[in-house]
């Protein structure tokens, strides 16, 4: 077994987790979660190659951003104290989660399952939410323009 789950076949599933991989990659996930719903929301199009200003989004993308954060951190925080399993449940729903909204994005499934496709994505989401988040992210734009992104 990998390093990070000997703990769960010495102590078992009934007791708090003894490593912080789990709680982690639950944090890691939730946080995907939230980000990958605040990229999508429909926005003001703006070029930060010609134009340095931000245009701040309305509040309520700021709240729904700002209250996943805080739920994440409030499960990340209570998954070191719970048992394991609930922590492993909520670790498998949330990939699950964060798998189903990836696939469901894609054009080929929303027509199969008669879902209209979303106008400000148009056939290529994942195109649309990759430029969004690095238009979003100061970092993507530095790893851009430093030519770590393997173009």
């Amino acid at each position: 077994l990998p390093p990070f789950c000997s703990d769960i076949v010495t102590e078992g599933l009934n007791v708090a987790c003894s490593n912080l991989f789990l709680p982690i990659s639950l944090l890691i996930a939730g946080l995907a979660n939230v980000e990958l719903m605040y990229l999508r929301q429909p926005r003001a199009a703006v070029d930060h190659a010609a134009s340095k200003v931000n245009i701040p989004d309305p509040w309520p993308y700021r709240l729904s951003r700002a209250l996943g954060w805080l739920g994440n951190g409030s499960v990340f925080f209570f998954s070191l104290f719970v048992p394991k399993a609930l922590v492993l449940y909520w670790l498998t729903s949330t990939v699950h989660q964060l798998c189903t909204h990836l696939l469901i994005m894609h054009p080929a499934v929303r027509r199969s399952l008669n879902i209209w496709l979303r106008p400000n994505e148009g056939s290529y989401p994942f195109k649309v939410l990759l430029q969004t988040a690095q238009s979003r992210y100061a970092i993507l734009r530095w790893l851009q323009s430093n030519d770590f992104t393997g173009r």
